[in-house]
């Protein structure tokens, strides 16, 4: 049983998925021992978006919960 409409959750779904991108990437990128490297770490620009590393984990984890679970929902779990 579908908590909200299916075509609602495939749309939602596929947001979710742009999102786990978006935020995965803003995540390796922000992260100091990764990608960080590579670009200047010593400029304000930068130590800014370093300084958000922990809340785009956050955007990202959020993002892979609801994707997973409106999955879940709509498809349900695979044989």
């Amino acid at each position: 049983m579908a908590l909200l409409d299916p075509a609602l959750e495939l749309r939602l779904i596929f947001i979710f998925g742009i999102l786990n991108i978006v935020g995965i990437a803003l995540v390796l990128l922000s992260c100091r021992c990764l990608f960080g490297r590579v670009i200047n770490p010593k400029s304000k620009i930068m130590m800014k978006f370093y300084n958000l590393h922990c809340y785009y984990w956050a955007l990202f984890i959020i993002s892979v919960l609801a994707h997973a679970l409106l999955a879940f929902d709509l498809l349900g779990v695979p044989k």
